[in-house]
């Protein structure tokens, strides 16, 4: 089927029921919430194929960005791929994918990501995975600070601005943070039909934290705090905010939320007493190699050159050798060079963001390089951890 499926944007002349009928059966929600989905997203964002000039199967794009380097790189988020169940296991997923790619490459796309349901699939069109997502979980009794320097009070609609700009401050200095668009802010703020209460913090330099939480509920009772956002850029604004959760001690019993490994709230703890679990690694495709090794930074005084030779299956716009000059923290790619460090797109993937180093790769079997070539490539993309605390 894949060779010769059609695919295109969605028509908005019926198929959005028929997408909506195939994510219902793939994720096992209702043709109603799936339709609703499909309108928050955009039906102009739905990527359809067409076996026999029927719908059957689909994916989302959501377009934003990601931080890498202190830098925005532009980034297609892909959720929402199902296929139909009559055509599983006809190679109709891989057709979609890999349709999906040359467009984006065709856009000027650089980098995709999304969570993978399987990862066979994923590795195939490219993916691999590049950064992790944790699940955090906190008792109110253990937050032992009590810091009310700073005020607090409600978000409005008029705040939505400096919340933004207090998030973006924050996301450019972690890797892998989403530089978010109207789709994920929408997840925050009302997921799934609830609605989030959001507070944010004050302080000298306007707003200096925030959060958006529900109350979930629990037994005799009491709830738990599941945190849809929370964001902090300086210390007064990260203890404000958790005295701000201890307050709720009476009757919530805990605090959940979504983020790294190295969390700003827990670091102000006096004791690990908090529950940190791997909730999934997010899987990364470098779109077009030269574009993302350009748009990304890089430590600024680092000056360095690596010679690639690149292998992708998919695109083979990004096969070859680059080199990638960095200096004053950005990245210049030109073709050519000697390709002494060769290495497969989902082995760059990994280490673009710095999930994997160069020598990890060498023993996956993803990069060809002397121990001096790989030191040198890892070291231009050193970085910490690279996380995500959205989902899409």
């Amino acid at each position: 089927m894949a060779d010769d499926l059609e695919y295109g944007p969605a028509r908005a002349d019926g198929e959005k029921d028929a997408v909506a009928e195939i994510l219902c059966g793939a994720f096992n929600t209702t043709v109603e919430e799936c339709g609703e989905w499909i309108d928050r997203a955009g039906i102009d964002q739905l990527r359809v194929i067409r076996p026999g000039g029927r719908v059957g199967g689909c994916l989302v794009l959501i377009p934003m960005g990601q931080w890498f380097g202190g830098r925005s790189v532009p980034m297609m988020g892909i959720a929402g791929v199902a296929i139909a169940p009559e055509h599983r296991g006809n190679r109709g997923a891989g057709g979609l994918m890999s349709s999906m790619l040359a467009e984006m490459y065709e856009k000027g796309q650089f980098l995709s990501t999304l969570y993978a349901s399987t990862q066979p699939l994923y590795r195939r069109a490219g993916y691999e995975q590049a950064g992790t997502t944790f699940d955090i979980l906190l008792a109110t009794s253990q937050i032992d600070i009590r810091d009310r320097d700073l005020s607090v009070r409600p978000i409005g609609p008029e705040d939505d601005p400096a919340v933004a700009a207090c998030y973006r401050q924050w996301a450019m200095r972690h890797d892998g943070s989403l530089d978010r668009r109207d789709y994920i802010w929408r997840r925050i703020r009302t997921p799934r039909k609830n609605t989030a209460r959001g507070y944010l913090v004050e302080g000298p330099s306007g707003v200096e934290g925030f959060l958006y939480y529900m109350q979930v509920e629990a037994k005799g009772g009491r709830y738990s705090l599941k945190l849809t956002d929370v964001t902090s850029v300086t210390r007064s604004a990260a203890r404000r905010l958790l005295t701000f959760l201890a307050d709720h001690r009476s009757m919530a019993f805990r605090v959940q939320w979504q983020g790294g490994p190295a969390d700003t709230l827990l670091t102000m703890l006096r004791e690990q007493r908090s529950r940190m679990r791997l909730w999934e690694y997010w899987m990364l495709r470098i779109v077009d190699v030269a574009g993302a090794l350009e748009a990304r930074g890089y430590s600024a005084d680092r000056g360095a050159r690596v010679h690639f030779e690149v292998r992708d299956d998919v695109i083979p716009q990004n096969n070859g050798r680059f080199v990638l000059e960095v200096s004053d923290g950005r990245g210049k790619v030109s073709r050519g060079g000697d390709g002494r460090v060769g290495i497969d797109v989902r082995g760059l993937a990994a280490m673009y963001t710095g999930h994997w180093t160069a020598e990890q790769l060498r023993g996956r079997d993803y990069l060809e390089a002397s121990a001096e070539d790989a030191s040198a490539a890892s070291a231009v993309f050193a970085g910490h951890a690279p996380f995500m605390s959205d989902r899409f």
